[in-house]
């Protein structure tokens, strides 16, 4: 199908999915690059085809931006009940990569207790994939992570982030968040450090209703959690 469409969902396939009411999607997976280039057919390999998976072309295509994933008790004693959300269309998992590599707007001087740090590299020397967040997609995310809380009875919406290191994108989300929340005075929420709230799944589960956070933070989230 690759050799002859050119695209792992050729647009037969697009109008069959677009004119059915639900689509069953079996077990995939996408490799590495070189990985997937050696797997192409002869005639295909070495022509820079790009392969977009065709989990990332549904989502982004149909979409389908929210991942919701609920958490139960399966001991069934009904101690605690979450829901994560999963952000499915933006973040790390888009693969937007910067056009053009920025020089450091400076640079890192030795000292007694760091080590070296390189200089500006060139763009053959570096890579960059770009954390993808705009307003218009953080506002329908946490927009519905209120609305499934409403929904679902549960009182509190919590983003996972790093807003520590990824100080600036973390602050945008968190002025989007504050300003969805506003409309919701019943339900509480907050932002916690994606690790604590890892942490916080597995020792005091009882303490979610919502968590809701990109793609690479909701990626490994559990479906039940341990007693």
């Amino acid at each position: 199908m690759l050799a002859e469409g050119r695209n792992c969902i050729p647009d037969n396939t697009w109008k069959l999915i677009e004119s059915s009411d639900a689509t069953l999607l079996g077990a995939i997976t996408s490799k590495p690059l070189r990985e997937a280039e050696a797997e192409l057919p002869e005639a295909l390999r070495g022509r820079g085809k790009v392969y977009v998976s065709p989990v990332i072309q549904l989502r982004q295509k149909l979409g389908l931006f929210a991942n919701v994933r609920p958490v139960t008790d399966v001991l069934g004693d009904n101690r605690y009940r979450f829901s994560v959300i999963r952000e499915n269309t933006e973040g790390l998992y888009a693969g937007w990569i910067s056009p053009a590599f920025p020089r450091p707007s400076r640079r890192f001087s030795r000292s007694a207790s760091a080590t070296a740090r390189p200089g500006p590299a060139g763009l053959d020397d570096a890579t960059m994939t770009v954390r993808l967040q705009t307003r218009a997609g953080l506002t329908r995310l946490f927009r519905f992570a209120f609305e499934h809380a409403r929904e679902q009875g549960h009182d509190r919406v919590t983003l996972a982030d790093k807003p520590n290191v990824l100080r600036y994108s973390g602050a945008f989300a968190r002025d989007i968040l504050e300003t969805v929340a506003a409309d919701y005075p019943d339900i509480g929420f907050a932002i916690d450090n994606v690790d604590a709230v890892a942490l916080w799944m597995v020792r005091r589960p009882e303490r979610f209703g919502v968590v809701v956070a990109e793609n690479m933070f909701a990626t490994s989230s559990p479906t039940s959690v341990p007693a």
